[in-house]
């Protein structure tokens, strides 16, 4: 692994991929499960970068120190997710049928923010590290194992919560609040609906777009 190329942290998902790619390679060629915890740990970071430009990049237009000071405090994300909802499945699906309506060049992929869950849940194993014996972290270890395992589990996560372009993955998401009120109108009926009718949802906004396209509006 290239550690000059690591030696200052970017806030670029395709540097942290580069990176969890390295360190779980150089597990399996040294055998060291010592670098099991910091890659877990990479991991937990990189998931939750993705968690706040999903929460933080809608809520753009209303950001105050505010909302950056509940951010940055303990299980920040999750609070601060509790209040925009951002993260969650209707705000996520509707952004995915909007820019597959809107734009001819931008395709979003909704994030999982159970998968997200599940997987810091299952790192965190190998982060707190300190109710288990010199055993368990043999390299040939049942724990071991598993721990990889789930490195590469969140390998293939982070790799498909973005769409790719030239092999490197683009970070996007819609911002709710800078929505023309029609397009307001239609999430608002969206998040209070109970059905996940994601080709009818595509269809109504289909329809707002041939009546902006009728009266030469356009976003």
């Amino acid at each position: 692994m290239n550690q000059s190329k690591f030696s200052i942290r970017k806030k670029n998902i395709n540097w942290s991929i580069s990176l969890i790619k390295g360190l779980l390679n150089q597990i399996k060629i040294d055998k060291n499960s010592t670098i099991l915890s910091y890659v877990a740990l990479e991991c937990r970071i990189t998931i939750e970068y993705i968690e706040a430009i999903f929460l933080i990049m809608p809520l753009s237009s209303l950001e105050t120190n505010t909302t950056k000071a509940e951010f940055e405090k303990f299980k920040g994300i999750n609070k601060l997710n509790k209040k925009a909802k951002t993260l969650c499945f209707r705000y996520q699906s509707f952004s995915v049928a909007f820019t597959d309506i809107f734009s001819n060049d931008i395709r979003l992929v909704p994030f999982n923010l159970r998968k997200a869950e599940s997987l810091e849940k299952e790192l965190a194993n190998y982060i707190h590290i300190y109710g288990k014996n010199e055993n368990d972290y043999l390299y040939e270890s049942d724990f071991v194992k598993r721990g990889i395992k789930t490195v590469e589990d969140t390998l293939h996560f982070l790799e498909s919560s973005f769409p790719l372009q030239n092999g490197y993955a683009i970070q996007g998401t819609i911002d709710f609040t800078s929505l023309h009120p029609k397009i307001k109108d239609e999430l608002q009926d969206w998040l209070k609906r109970k059905d996940e009718d994601i080709t009818q949802l595509k269809e109504r906004l289909q329809k707002i777009k041939n009546d902006f396209h009728k009266k030469n509006y356009t976003l």
